[in-house]
């Protein structure tokens, strides 16, 4: 079932205003589910990968742009299973692709010369190879939104997530089949939470995000410490008996990622900058959301200095907006436990973050606010600010001098 990338467009589009502009929403989601429907009946007849995955983004985006739980149990059962039936189906093809590649490996050993056709034929198989992988995570990104849109809907959708398809790829030796168990891990934490889980199986993920964070690949790590994070929004009861481990892992982390940092060795890497960003918002998670924790509060002094010092957020840009919020907080009501010997970064990254893409509206209010209730009128405050000016770059010192004249 191929086609044309005009004609695909153009007819998903009406389709999506069809549902768009319908205002009853009985018939909007009526229709929205035919359209899913329509085009889990074209991946089942696909042969081009390019095609599959374009349709799985167009039933993700339909998923994500309706109202929550606009599909009832059975239709999101039923979508589900499909789901499933397709990303085995395609773990099977890629296992017979990878025999299939291995046999033409030793047959090319024993030739003992360039067998021409034989590596052109390789290299078919390992582009197709990569192409399953690409839509196998592209099926677990539907499953997420899935959770996301319908979690009251989900309870058979869980159990076998967590019973049969998590650990099919849980002790795998492919990064990207790691990558589909953490995608679903956090999923899972984010979108049902531990209250729709039971314990044995929130411990499982609890034990998959603290394993992973020390995988070699960086972006399975960012998965694992963006689980970290919102682990710590989401264990509502008995937090303590997951949080000292959480912690040590995570500083752990954070202090192996500030060492390869300052070394300049990774500072160009985009999928390291990510998980360096992700650990320290994590960080930001647990302090916030476990504040009186017994466990939070016998480490807090160390792990205020740890997220303070590593922050503005740069390169996660889904991170920045929390974080630098939760920022301006701690100063205007948590000020006495920030170390003074951050005041210096603390007050530079202020600077940094003031009316730039780091920041919003209700942000740099909050800033302003802390420079003239606070910095204003109090001497230390002012002569650490004049140190910072000193050595600061232009667009710093531009900022400083805004944030001055502000009342």
């Amino acid at each position: 079932m191929r086609f044309d990338k005009y004609i695909r467009k153009k007819s998903s589009k009406i389709l999506e205003k069809l549902i768009i502009l319908n205002n009853d929403n009985e018939q909007k989601n009526t229709k929205s589910y035919l359209f899913i429907n329509s085009l889990i009946n074209g991946i089942e007849k696909e042969t081009d990968a390019l095609n599959t995955k374009y349709f799985l983004e167009r039933i993700r985006e339909i998923m994500d742009c309706n109202d929550n739980e606009f599909l009832n149990k059975y239709r999101v059962t039923k979508i589900f299973n499909t789901f499933f039936k397709f990303i085995n189906n395609l773990k099977i093809k890629r296992n017979q692709l990878i025999e299939k590649q291995n046999s033409i490996k030793e047959k090319y050993k024993e030739a003992q010369n360039k067998n021409v056709d034989n590596k052109n034929l390789n290299e078919i198989i390992e582009k197709e190879i990569k192409s399953i992988e690409d839509i196998q995570i592209e099926i677990g990104e539907n499953i997420g939104i899935l959770l996301k849109t319908h979690r009251d809907k989900c309870e058979q959708i869980i159990d076998k997530i967590i019973n049969k398809l998590i650990p099919s790829y849980l002790n795998s030796n492919y990064n990207y089949e790691i990558k589909i168990v953490l995608y679903l891990s956090d999923d899972l934490i984010e979108y049902i939470g531990q209250e729709k889980i039971i314990e044995k199986d929130w411990e499982m993920i609890y034990y998959i995000i603290n394993k992973y964070i020390f995988n070699d690949d960086y972006s399975i790590k960012q998965a694992a410490a963006y689980g970290m994070g919102i682990f710590a929004l989401q264990t509502k009861n008995n937090f303590s008996k997951y949080g000292q481990k959480l912690i040590d892992n995570l500083c752990k982390s954070l202090n192996l990622c500030i060492n390869i940092k300052n070394d300049n060795k990774m500072e160009s890497k985009e999928d390291f900058l990510i998980f360096f960003d992700n650990l320290v918002a994590a960080l930001g998670k647990i302090i916030n959301a476990q504040f009186n924790n017994e466990i939070i509060q016998n480490n807090i002094n160390d792990l205020i200095e740890k997220w303070i010092m590593n922050l503005p957020i740069i390169y996660d840009e889904n991170e920045q907006e929390q974080q630098h919020e939760w920022m301006v907080d701690f100063f205007i009501y948590k000020r006495n436990l920030i170390p003074f010997n951050c005041y210096f970064h603390y007050f530079e990254s202020l600077a940094e973050i003031y009316q730039s893409k780091y920041s919003n509206k209700n942000i740099d209010i909050q800033i302003e606010l802390i420079f003239s209730n606070f910095v204003k009128k109090e001497d230390k405050l002012r002569n650490i600010l004049a140190q910072i000016y000193e050595n600061a770059s232009y667009e710093i010192k531009n900022k400083l001098n805004i944030l001055a004249q502000k009342n």
